[in-house]
């Protein structure tokens, strides 16, 4: 039986009513060395009713398996629990075959099984090191992510529908972020992990994240590297981004250890990230068929990114510079 106090999903349906959120404000800016978060804030109590991935996996609500004898861009999920559970873009599994990362936002209904988009993030191996996946308990950089986000946008603009297969185009270019950050990092492992990155900077990911905390009513965050805009990520619930906000950090704090110690330390001013964010508003956005719950859209145009509605109401929105 599920403990809820424990891994709270939100209890009542409230949903931001315009998927452009018109009452998101910019909070202060946080800074340390090369990066810039600024929170997005919403005062307006919002919430929805799933559960993360780790928390149901933790919990042994849902499996995460291989498909049949193993397939590299696809793997399987098992949700028995009584909640829908929510996988974001960007979450890093290990184990099975070969470590994932989870190629799109996916809604997975309760009491269902699917097959979901994901890309290797270990190019060396291709044999069994458990029969189940875990959580890695971080999310992959912007730069990795970005690659799933281009090759929807592309399909956009070839007037193409960006179903979850054209994800698979990502996979070159995925390999290849991965085997950059190894050697800026220098810290390869023998089969190419980028799970083994994150367990050589753990400590100044743990240091380097008390630069960006959580504050009081925020759903997303804007992230610069030096003064260029990395990325953008907002959840449609309080609870939910507060669960996931650490995680969110690491990603884009790895950006930053990739692109070194010397990179530009420059105070990125909020008109930066209000300019991004409206870039984000007014993008051009293409629905695109989805393997689980809720409607979801591809944005194009000045920005590419990917926004996950359900009952009217946003879900999840990250986007990233063209």
């Amino acid at each position: 039986m599920l403990d809820r106090s424990k891994f709270p999903a939100d209890s009542e349906w409230s949903p931001i009513p315009d998927i452009a959120l018109p009452d998101m404000k910019l909070g202060e800016s946080q800074r340390h060395e090369s990066l810039t978060i600024f929170p997005l804030v919403d005062p307006v109590a919002r919430s929805l009713p799933y559960l993360l991935l780790a928390d149901a996996l933790e919990v042994g609500i849902v499996q995460l398996a291989e498909l049949g004898t193993g397939t590299v861009p696809e793997v399987l999920v098992e949700n028995d629990g009584e909640l829908d559970v929510l996988i974001l873009d960007g979450e890093q599994l290990i184990g099975a075959k070969q470590n994932r990362t989870v190629s799109r936002t996916i809604l997975v209904p309760a009491r269902t099984k699917i097959t979901i988009p994901v890309s290797c993030m270990e190019h060396g191996r291709w044999r069994f090191t458990s029969g189940r996946f875990r959580h890695a308990g971080h999310h992959s950089p912007s730069k990795v992510r970005r690659h799933a986000r281009k090759a929807e946008a592309d399909c956009a603009a070839s007037m193409m529908r960006a179903s979850p297969s054209v994800l698979a185009r990502a996979q070159g270019a995925v390999w290849s972020e991965i085997a950059d950050s190894s050697v800026r990092l220098g810290g390869r492992s023998p089969t190419g992990a980028l799970d083994h990155l994150y367990e050589l900077k753990a400590l100044d990911l743990d240091a380097w994240s008390k630069r960006f905390p959580w504050v009081d009513d925020q759903v997303g965050l804007i992230a610069f590297l030096g003064e260029k805009p990395l990325g953008l990520d907002v959840i449609g619930g309080h609870r939910l981004y507060a669960r996931l906000h650490k995680r969110l950090v690491t990603g884009y704090i790895m950006d930053a250890f990739t692109a070194g110690p010397s990179y530009e330390r420059i105070a990125v001013g909020a008109d930066s990230a209000a300019a991004f964010l409206k870039k984000v508003r007014g993008a051009n956005r293409t629905a695109a068929p989805t393997v689980g719950r809720g409607t979801y859209r591809v944005l194009s145009g000045r920005v590419m990114g990917g926004e996950l509605e359900d009952k009217g109401g946003l879900v999840h929105l990250s986007a990233f510079p063209r």
